[in-house]
């Protein structure tokens, strides 16, 4: 028999190194819910900070991606420069821990020819229309075989537009037509090209611009290099008929600053910008 002052007997005891090892199990579990919760808010935020810190800067054409606290810059920058300014806002938005480059196109300002984006060419101001001067009369000297007549004088045409200037009437604001997602000359494009091409080679103090479009469907990367190529394909085609880089310059725009608010198909097009370099 057992004492009534005798403690009764105790199971067996875990090793302290166990209880660590199972409380260390107990927390790592606890994290890895709390991260497992948490963690998509934490990179919502994230991305709403890194998008609202590119929102800063005028380029339209960047976007960011996030993965947890890890920001990609991706899409097209206008120059090196501004890809660079825009790695370094995101990286300074709030939560983010890292940003890289992950591929951003550069448009750059100057493709192939002359200097891009071009500013549009204000439009011709329309020649004034010279009203028609009256008829003139004219009176003979009075004849002893005949009575005094008045002759009437036909009113002069009003003058006619020098070739040059009749060019940049016609062509100026041209829109060069492309298929819905092409970027291959034809048909009237090519008729318009042409045109210009007997312009320019007419007129050698005529210099020309080229500046593609597109509508507003697909990403803005895409948009842009439609644009791109549009405007290249025009100046590619002059070149190729002896036109000098001198004479023309090329730029795109996407489908920001649209050639026309007529119907987005209207925006499947070159426009043309025509100028006399001549005149002062």
């Amino acid at each position: 028999m057992t004492s009534p002052h005798t403690p009764p007997p105790r199971g067996p005891q875990l090793h302290p190194a166990a209880v660590l090892a199972i409380g260390a199990l107990a927390l790592g579990g606890i994290l890895w819910a709390a991260v497992e919760i948490a963690g998509p808010q934490i990179e919502a935020r994230v991305r709403l900070h890194a998008q609202e810190a590119l929102q800063t800067i005028d380029e339209p054409g960047l976007e960011v991606l996030v993965d947890g606290r890890d920001a990609t810059l991706t899409g097209a920058a206008s120059t090196t420069a501004d890809r660079d300014r825009a790695l370094d806002v995101v990286g300074g938005a709030t939560g983010v821990r890292s940003v890289q480059d992950g591929g951003v196109q550069i448009l750059g300002t100057r493709y192939p020819y002359g200097s891009a984006p071009m500013t549009p060419a204000p439009e011709p101001e329309p020649d004034a229309v010279l009203a028609p001067e009256p008829p003139i009369a004219i009176a003979t000297p009075p004849s002893p075989k005949r009575s005094t007549a008045v002759v009437a004088r036909r009113a002069p045409r009003p003058p006619e537009r020098a070739p040059c200037a009749q060019f940049v009437h016609e062509l100026n604001g041209a829109l060069l037509p492309f298929a819905d997602g092409s970027a291959a000359l034809r048909g009237e494009a090519v008729n318009r090209l042409d045109h210009l091409r007997r312009a320019l080679d007419t007129c050698p103090t005529l210099v020309a611009g080229l500046r593609g479009h597109a509508h507003d469907r697909g990403t803005t990367m895409q948009r842009f290099a439609l644009s791109q190529q549009r405007a290249h394909n025009a100046g590619e085609w002059l070149h190729a008929k002896g036109i000098a880089d001198n004479r023309m310059s090329v730029s795109w725009a996407g489908d920001r600053d649209p050639a026309t608010q007529r119907g987005r198909n209207r925006n499947h097009a070159v426009q043309v910008r025509l100028v006399d370099g001549g005149t002062r």
